[in-house]
């Protein structure tokens, strides 16, 4: 469709590519800006040996500019985005087209959203803007309406295990997928990292948490070198796996007005570091999970939850 559209002329500015981080959508917005800066693409593909395709491999193409978080507090700031404008506004300077990439989208602060949204709006002329989101509902909706969104829904398991086998034994594969949630190519980084066991440990470690067969302290040992995010993450992940064994009735009993409680304040953390907040990651897995611990003990930890994860000031 997209191809279609680029033939006919029709081929929208702005694009917002969204979908859960690992299914694909930061490796299309690449081979769209790849096929989009191509000199002689060949059945909807970038050629990869014209002068323009031997550049944008390298990362040296003068039209095509990525802006990706930077800093401490891991966003993309008013700054960057202030080049990227100036970078669109100006002549390609080797083929038709200019291609600004903005991954993963929702890193931009407000001030860099806004300041974005002019463009969006009015894109120069022959310049695309290819905005990719693993969280949708995290960008602002004037962002979100000055883009044509194209959702990359998870794959059907039976079309991704095929694929996964081809390197590994079609069981491992299977336990790749599970522990990505179905994303596909999360699946295959860690397969190809050989971190299946440890991930199946990682998750067994939040389950034991959660069922009261391990103490918080344990479990903080267990999952103390991952990244804050990914914690965040697998924590998200184990809650909600939680809640979906619970019977409805159970719903509205003790432990799962205790595990919805945790998910929500887990999901909060997961947005406040995508908004630029930077916590030391020790006492914030020590929080949250001795938070969980007391909560499914019927006990609470929201004022340290709360001064832990306060808000940041936004550039």
């Amino acid at each position: 469709r997209l191809l279609a559209s680029h033939a006919g002329g029709s081929l929208p500015h702005a694009l917002l590519l969204a979908g859960l981080p690992g299914t694909g959508g930061e490796r299309f917005a690449l081979a769209l800006a790849r096929y989009l800066l191509c000199a002689d693409p060949v059945q909807g593909m970038n050629c990869g040996e014209c002068k323009a395709c031997r550049l944008t491999a390298t990362g040296a193409h003068g039209d095509f500019l990525a802006l990706e978080p930077t800093g401490k507090g891991q966003v993309i700031q008013v700054g960057q985005v202030r080049e990227a404008i100036a970078f669109g506004a100006q002549t390609p300077g080797l083929g038709r087209c200019k291609v600004l990439l903005i991954a993963p989208a929702e890193r931009m602060n407000a001030a860099a959203a806004n300041a974005l949204l002019k463009t969006l709006e009015e894109p120069p002329a022959n310049t695309y803007l290819l905005l990719v989101t693993g969280a949708e509902s995290r960008l602002p909706a004037t962002v979100r309406s000055r883009c044509q969104v194209l959702r990359f829904p998870l794959p059907a398991a039976d079309d991704c295990l095929p694929w996964l086998a081809e390197g590994s034994d079609p069981e491992t594969a299977r336990q790749a997928l599970a522990l990505a949630a179905g994303r596909p190519l999360r699946a295959a980084q860690l397969l190809r990292e050989g971190e299946v066991e440890t991930a199946m440990k990682q998750r067994a470690a939040v389950e034991a948490l959660l069922e009261g067969r391990a103490a918080a302290p344990a479990v903080d040992a267990a999952l103390a070198e991952l990244p804050l995010e990914t914690f965040l993450e697998l924590l998200a992940r184990g809650l909600q796996d939680a809640l979906r064994a619970l019977a409805a009735d159970a719903l509205r009993g003790p432990r799962g007005r205790a595990l919805l409680t945790g998910l929500d304040e887990v999901q909060g953390a997961l947005r406040a570091v995508a908004a630029g907040a930077n916590p030391q990651p020790e006492l914030a897995r020590a929080t949250l999970l001795g938070g969980l611990e007391a909560r499914l003990g019927e006990r609470a930890a929201d004022a340290k939850l709360r001064s832990v994860f306060s808000p940041v000031t936004r550039v």
